[in-house]
């Protein structure tokens, strides 16, 4: 009870986009107030790209050869790491209210042959332009340079 009437909160496991930033949170929350309903956002964002690996299945619209030859992890600690088509790579990822962030990927120097070569280099390259990230009602990953997607990946 408030000196204005009662309030109630309701958290609800509901993916919800942020309608100031677009960035998604776990929880969709509901605030009941003098017969007034106001929504929003609730959770950690990170919680919904850090677990298991992420296959990749896009490049900047291209489909990839093989989802399983490029991987994102995001650990809890801030660190990504992966498979881009041939090398492994690892960096760092920042997540503020504004958007998310990967840090210059360290990469390890295998050659492999043009085609995965040239796969790596386009992933690389659009890891390097990530400034968001959203999540599709069929649970993909859509890691964006503002507005357009430049990853998607999923979950197997």
């Amino acid at each position: 009870m408030t000196a204005g009437g009662e309030m109630s909160v309701t958290v609800f496991d509901r993916l919800c986009a942020d309608t100031m930033s677009g960035l998604p949170h776990p929880k969709t929350v509901e605030v009941r107030w003098q017969a007034r309903v106001l929504t929003g956002c609730g959770g950690d964002p990170a919680e919904l790209i850090q677990g298991e690996p992420w296959q990749v299945l896009e490049v900047d619209g291209r489909r990839v050869d093989d989802p399983t030859r490029l991987t994102l992890s995001f650990s809890d600690d801030g660190r990504v790491a992966g498979i881009a088509a041939c090398n492994r790579y690892a960096g760092r990822y920042a997540l503020t209210g504004e958007g998310l962030r990967l840090s210059q990927l360290a990469a390890t120097r295998m050659a492999c042959e043009p085609g995965l070569m040239e796969e790596e280099q386009r992933f690389l390259s659009a890891a390097d332009r990530i400034r968001g990230f959203a999540l599709t009602r069929e649970g993909s990953l859509e890691l964006r340079d503002g507005t357009r997607v430049v990853i998607r990946a999923r979950r197997n």
